[in-house]
């Protein structure tokens, strides 16, 4: 007797995956093991440019940012002494 599920008959039908949820930091987890092991060179020059399009796509599936104004003072205000710290190497 077979216990297979709805999901795993229509899948034997139709010979494609079911769907799956992914959240927003399993993605960028995802994206960055394949920014490291490309890094690495765990992957052949041939699979790069399919290896590059899931990665692409991991991308685009994220949220964007919304933009931010530009504040022309902030160079002036991160440069600020107030805001860095004094290192005393003589000793």
């Amino acid at each position: 007797m077979s216990t297979e599920t709805e999901s795993q008959r229509s899948q034997t039908e139709t010979g494609a995956l079911p769907a799956f949820a992914l959240s927003e930091d399993g993605v960028r987890f995802m994206a960055q093991i394949i920014s490291v092991v490309t890094a690495r060179g765990a992957f052949k020059p041939e699979e790069l440019s399919s290896v590059g399009a899931f990665y692409d796509k991991l991308l685009e599936s994220l949220p964007q940012p919304p933009p931010t104004e530009y504040d022309p003072n902030a160079e002036a205000k991160a440069d600020s002494p107030d805001d860095q710290l004094e290192l005393n190497l003589d000793a």
